[in-house]
């Protein structure tokens, strides 16, 4: 049976967050081989789980945009969230809102919570890839962004 190196996973998969499937492709391992090596690498504290089927490197740091754009595909962040990376509001917004086409949801990560707002597919629109700090983050213009809001 084939095993995956830690080390060897960080250096060859290029990326902070994750899933069983990147793993299976990237290496060409059965599930098996990926289950052990997530499972055991958790207990170690070597990953960390974000929701079922989605880890992060221990020590790495994560973008909570980037993340909320990975948590519930597809979506992209927009109306409290965007206005305020905007400008447009003064408050300071503690939750990262997105828009998607899937159910709305709620999760909680790390002391943020991230707010997903279902929007029917034809409107899931309005949103340009922008760069932050080298990541690329899904984000709502901002009239879409108060498009959505209203």
């Amino acid at each position: 049976m084939q095993r995956l190196n830690l080390f060897k996973v960080q250096q060859i998969l290029g990326k902070t967050i994750f899933t069983h499937q990147d793993l299976v492709a990237g290496f060409g391992v059965n599930k098996r081989v990926v289950e052990a090596f997530l499972s055991y690498n958790y207990r170690m504290g070597k990953i960390q789980r974000v929701r079922r089927g989605l880890y992060f490197f221990t020590g790495e740091t994560i973008d909570t945009f980037s993340l909320a754009n990975v948590i519930y595909a597809p979506s992209y962040i927009s109306l409290e969230t965007a206005l305020s990376f905007y400008g447009l509001i003064p408050e300071v917004v503690y939750s990262v809102t997105s828009i998607t086409t899937r159910t709305t949801r709620e999760f909680g990560f790390n002391d943020i919570n991230y707010s997903y707002q279902s929007i029917k597919t034809e409107a899931f629109t309005g949103y340009v890839p922008i760069d932050r700090d080298g990541i690329k983050i899904l984000m709502a213009t901002p009239e879409k962004a108060l498009a959505d809001y209203y």
